[in-house]
């Protein structure tokens, strides 16, 4: 069944899905301009979901531990088939975890983790990527006007998208908070690597002074037949 159309949903219909739409942003934009900015921030978040992935594997196992021993899980998503209390929109998986939570299925089995909500990769992917343009526009001497709105573009979508997956049970307070921490150490750790290879692949930062042809003062004189 189609959305209807609201501000609410025209807002969650974008926030979910503003992990695409800002990679396929930064990717296209290099692509025009001809430079390696969108790949090397690509390459990034790949490496900082790989960790955010490791650190997902472990909670699941600590939380396999527990239920061996007979102890509660800790770092599930809620079971939002036995609670009232919880919104649950159309298309909820056999795992109970909502379709909208995400939009792919995860590569090399990671779907046998999906259950364990911590930590947030969304909020993980947004704390990165704001994080290292974050830096790149800091370590700039003059900080470019259009690198500070677009630091607040993606911010404010980083806060939205982070609120409507808590809303709707995707994720918690604490695996958005850790996924959060996770990501922004990641992307600065990312920036630093990268603007010590070649500072002119990060983001709003110093670029190489090109040089350019300025014409001089000249005098024209007309002259007539």
């Amino acid at each position: 069944m189609a959305l209807s159309l609201d501000i609410v949903n025209v807002l969650q219909f974008y926030t979910f899905l503003s992990p695409i739409f800002i990679s396929v942003f930064l990717l296209f934009q290099s692509a025009m301009k001809g430079d390696l900015k969108g790949i090397v921030w690509i390459i990034g978040s790949f490496v900082a979901w790989g960790v955010g992935m490791i650190f997902k594997s472990m909670f699941n196992k600590q939380d396999d531990a527990r239920e061996g021993s007979g102890k509660r899980r800790l770092f599930d998503r809620p079971d939002m088939a036995g609670s009232d209390s919880m919104r649950v929109m159309a298309g909820s998986t056999k795992s109970n975890v909502p379709d909208y939570c995400k939009v792919f299925r995860g590569p090399f089995s990671s779907d046998i983790i999906e259950l364990t909500s911590i930590p947030s990769l969304n909020a993980l992917f947004h704390a990165f990527t704001v994080s290292y343009i974050a830096m790149g526009v800091g370590s700039n001497s003059v900080p470019p006007p259009e690198g500070i709105i677009f630091l607040i573009v993606i911010g404010i979508l980083a806060i939205i998208n982070c609120i409507f997956r808590v809303v709707h049970s995707c994720d918690t307070y604490l695996d958005v908070f850790v996924g959060a921490v996770l990501g922004t150490g990641l992307g600065v750790a990312w920036f630093f690597a990268i603007n010590t290879v070649n500072p002119t692949w990060t983001y709003y930062g110093e670029e190489d002074v090109k040089g350019k042809c300025v014409l001089g003062k000249q005098k024209f004189r007309c002259t007539y037949d």
